[in-house]
């Protein structure tokens, strides 16, 4: 069984699977393919965990990618991007000292 968000660490541990509303995701720290792509909703989210679960229940099954700002790591509140794929891969490459991501496990990205 994938721990719950609660325990991923971050700088976090890179590949890690957790599951946040149903969903299974991975995270990816310190990597965003897309800087700039087009948003499904952009809020301050209280934290990582609450930017993950908004994106757990966005209406449709919509929201893809939760990114969030690697600094708020330590429990702050956060930049949060929700967002579809975008053309992305399902694993980013490009890697960002300021951003983080967890991607939605789905027909595009099983995992």
């Amino acid at each position: 069984m994938s721990p719950e968000l609660n325990d991923i660490q971050c700088g976090y541990n890179d590949d890690q699977v957790f599951n946040n509303g149903g969903k299974t995701y991975t995270a990816y720290c310190n990597k965003l393919d897309d800087y700039g792509g087009a948003n499904l909703k952009y809020f301050v989210a209280d934290s990582v965990k609450a930017c993950v679960k908004a994106c757990s229940e966005y209406p449709d099954n919509k929201c893809k990618r939760a990114i969030w700002q690697t600094s708020a790591a330590s429990g702050r509140q956060t930049g949060c991007w929700l967002r579809e794929w975008n053309n992305v891969d399902c694993v980013p490459t490009t890697e960002s000292t300021a951003y983080s991501s967890a991607h939605v496990h789905d027909s595009k990205c099983p995992q």
